[in-house]
This record gives structure tokens, sequence and C-alpha cells, in this order.
């Protein structure tokens, strides 16, 4: 079976606001467009976060889409993962009201799909809770959507999950107990109940954002 180089990142938490790092963020974003093109990575995955405030302003919105745009073009990457964070969703319950149906990734996804079908071909934007299948062979992200549903791993439809591929990977965002029994981060009980362990996934992997810090659970 082919064998696939993936780049997962999250949590990159674009603001310019009080202070404008827009210089910071376009480094950062190149240097990984270096690495995309250096290590030949064939899969860039994105778990959420990319923006810090819902409603992204112009110049935030900008730094996406031209990030996003020139990977898209990279004849390399064969295929580019998105998901929305919390942050990317919502702040206030006023914004995510706003925001519903037309976050920064849905605006992204579709001016994709209408100027230019054949990039569109790459990529996979994981907005509802279920199976996507790569554009790949014998691959399937599972997607466990905030837009979609719960955050919480427990609560996906297994019977959704294929059985025929040995190459299933969970996509997810938010803090596993894992990572929290592991790092002692200070969490409510009440909340720590609710936080989902890497086992309730069923995959052989689980590439997940919100936990901040290049971190692995074996």
């Amino acid at each position: 079976m082919k064998s696939f180089k993936i780049l997962h990142t999250a949590d990159i938490h674009i603001k310019v606001r009080e202070i404008d790092l827009s210089f910071q963020y376009i480094s950062v974003l190149e240097e990984i467009e270096q690495i995309l093109i250096d290590e030949k990575i064939e899969i860039y995955l994105i778990a959420g976060d990319f923006t810090h405030y819902a409603a992204s302003n112009d110049i935030e919105k900008k730094i996406l889409y031209n990030h996003l745009s020139r990977v898209l073009a990279l004849p390399s990457v064969l295929e580019l993962v998105i998901m929305n964070g919390n942050h990317d969703l919502h702040d206030t319950r006023k914004v995510l009201e706003a925001t519903k149906n037309s976050n920064g990734l849905d605006t992204f996804n579709e001016f994709v799909i209408r100027l230019d079908p054949q990039l569109s071909k790459k990529l996979i934007y994981l907005k509802d809770q279920k199976v996507y299948p790569s554009k790949l062979p014998n691959l399937n992200w599972i997607s466990y959507s905030l837009e979609g549903g719960s955050s919480n791993g427990n609560n996906i439809d297994r019977s959704l999950i294929p059985t025929n591929y040995s190459n299933n990977i969970s996509i997810y965002h938010d803090i596993l107990k894992e990572y929290v029994d592991e790092s002692k981060l200070p969490v409510k009980q009440e909340k720590y109940e609710k936080l989902s362990s890497v086992e309730d996934f069923h995959t052989p992997l689980v590439l997940a954002g919100d936990i901040h810090l290049n971190w692995s659970c074996q």
C-alpha cells in the first residue's frame, strides 16, 4: 500500500488587531510553504483555528486566503484538508449567528469551487461530521467537525466509519484527556469527563487541534 507524507498544523490564530503582526504571520506561513516544497509533502492538513476571530478583518482574510491559494497551486501538494476550530466559528453568540454558514473557510471553499474547478479537486473542507473520502486511494478522513455536531468524539455515528480501509484518520479540534493527564492541565472535573480520549476514535491515527503544542500520544 502506498504511503503519503502529511503535514499537520493547527492553531495558527491569525490576529492583526491590537498589534499588527501581519509580517510575522506571513513569514511563518511562508516557512510552512517552503517545508511543503522541500519535503515534497503530498497532504497539508489544518485542524482548526487558523484565525483568532470568526469575523476576520480584511488583512486577516488576505493572509489566510493568500496562503491557502499558494498551497493549492503547489504541484507537489495533492490534497489540502481544512477544518474550522472554535475561534474560526465564534467568539460570542452574536458573532456566531452573524457568521453561521459564512465563516472564512466557507467563503474560501466556495470561491475556489467557482473560480478554478481543477484546484477545487485538491481541496477537502471538513464542514460536516462525517466520513470524507480522500482524493488519494485507500484513505478516509473521519471529520469531528464543530460545525457538524458535538466536538466530543463519543457522539459520532460509528457506523459511518468504513471497515474496508485500514487508512482511516480522525480529524478533531478539542483537547484530549491524555494531554490533560500528561501536562497536568487544570481542568474542572465536569469538563474533563466530557473530553474524548484517543481510544474513543477507533482509528489508527488522530490529528487534533486546540492543544497548541507539538504533542503526540502513542
